[in-house]
């Protein structure tokens, strides 16, 4: 698993194509072997051409899995580092 820390799976898909009669760009919000995260992601293609026409194609990758996302650990590992240290000063006065 890499990613965010509740997780995310590498993913691959067919790119959709698009043409025209002249030049073109073609972007995305993710792109076949990104990391996906867990849950509902909406995958989002928008192509422009050089006269500024626009085309957008949507789909949708739902992750699935056992996984559960409880808590951020570097939250949480800041959390316990802050309270070990405070109970190190209680028991070990100055």
């Amino acid at each position: 698993m890499s990613g965010d820390d509740c997780g995310s799976v590498n993913v691959t898909w067919v790119e959709p194509i698009a043409s025209d009669d002249g030049e073109f760009s073609l972007t995305s919000n993710y792109a076949p072997g990104d990391d996906i995260p867990y849950g509902v992601n909406e995958i989002i293609y928008t192509a422009v051409d050089a006269d500024g026409n626009v085309a957008n194609a949507s789909f949708i990758i739902t992750v699935e899995g056992k996984f559960v996302c409880l808590f951020n650990r570097s939250s949480v590992r800041n959390t316990l580092g802050s309270w070990w240290t405070r109970l190190k000063q209680k028991l070990e006065p100055g």
